[in-house]
């Protein structure tokens, strides 16, 4: 992924969004499937929280689902739904499963990953056919959809001069902005 944008003032989003998705894409080439997804999980939640209104700090569940459907990626996951893509994120990131307080509380079907050539539909068989809640989620549909969806939040960033600035404002606070990451040995800081 390049840096689609020469604009510098958000050389941070771009930098931060790479990184995330690079790393997710790494681990999922070696088969850290669920660690990747977790990177992806991160991303999203980093997006949403850089899209919040002035005044707003924390993302929270709606932040979540807003931006997953305001940016499409809902209709790339489908039939996954936005709120049972932020209850796999808390499965995923709070208990390394597929269960979270939403899928044990009946509100969305858990989310079942198939990656490699397989279809989605391999999955979701298995899983009807073993009589169980949830619905299959091919990786690469996450991904490209994120792609996707990244793509029409630069847009928006563009055409909309508040989202804009609120971007440019949180951005400031991205890892991305960071230059070199110091490493502390024991034999002091290191580059």
């Amino acid at each position: 992924m390049t840096l689609p944008s020469p604009d510098p003032d958000f050389v941070p989003l771009e930098t931060t969004v790479q990184q995330l998705l690079k790393a997710a894409d790494l681990l999922v080439d070696h088969d850290y499937i669920m660690p990747g997804v977790m990177l992806v999980y991160c991303t999203i939640d980093t997006l949403a929280w850089l899209s919040l209104p002035d005044g707003r700090e924390d993302v929270h569940a709606p932040d979540f689902v807003q931006w997953v459907r305001q940016y499409g990626l809902e209709s790339r996951i489908n039939p996954c739904s936005a709120e049972e893509l932020y209850g796999a994120r808390c499965g995923l990131l709070h208990s390394y499963s597929s269960d979270s307080k939403r899928s044990r509380e009946g509100k969305v079907r858990p989310i079942f990953y198939i990656g490699g050539s397989a279809g989605r539909k391999v999955l979701q068989d298995e899983i009807d056919k073993r009589g169980i809640t949830g619905v299959a989620l091919h990786i690469a549909d996450l991904r490209e959809g994120l792609d996707a969806s990244i793509h029409r939040f630069r847009e928006d960033i563009r055409a909309d001069q508040a989202l804009r600035a609120r971007v440019v404002r949180r951005s400031a606070n991205l890892f991305g902005r960071v230059g070199p990451i110091f490493r502390l040995t024991r034999e002091g800081p290191r580059r």
